[in-house]
């Protein structure tokens, strides 16, 4: 944990954009403001072009970090000022308990089943000639 440095971070990923034959692959470049958190663990702040926070975090450990990141040491400077507004930022909502229960429309509809025509928008009546 000491090797690794508050700052911004680098993370440079290939990904595949597109399906079949229109895929492509691109490389995307990420800036992440790294800091210390709780338990051995650092956030993460996602930044803009113009290196401020976009409001998305998260939290890695050390060695994840050390795989898929690169300390960006000339923008030092530039994490000092930022510093300032990590500060300033909201602690995160906590994550919101999962629910077992379905919608409740799905529940009242669980026992009718409907033909294919009934699920147009006129219905079934304009099907047939008259």
């Amino acid at each position: 944990m000491s090797d690794i440095k508050e700052g911004i971070y680098l993370e440079a990923k290939e990904v595949t954009l597109g399906t079949g034959h229109t895929a492509r692959t691109t490389r995307v470049r990420n800036l992440y403001a790294v800091r210390r958190g709780e338990g051995g663990k650092l956030e993460l702040f996602l930044l803009d072009e113009k290196l401020r926070p976009t409001g998305v975090r998260e939290q890695i450990g050390p060695e994840e970090l050390a795989q898929r990141m690169v300390h960006m040491a000339k923008l030092d400077a530039a994490f000092a000022k930022l510093k300032v507004l990590l500060d300033r930022l909201p602690p995160p909502a906590p994550p919101k308990p999962k629910t077992d229960h379905k919608p409740q429309q799905q529940e009242q509809d669980k026992g009718k089943t409907l033909a294919w025509w009934e699920l147009t928008q006129k219905g079934a009546d304009h099907l047939l000639k008259k």
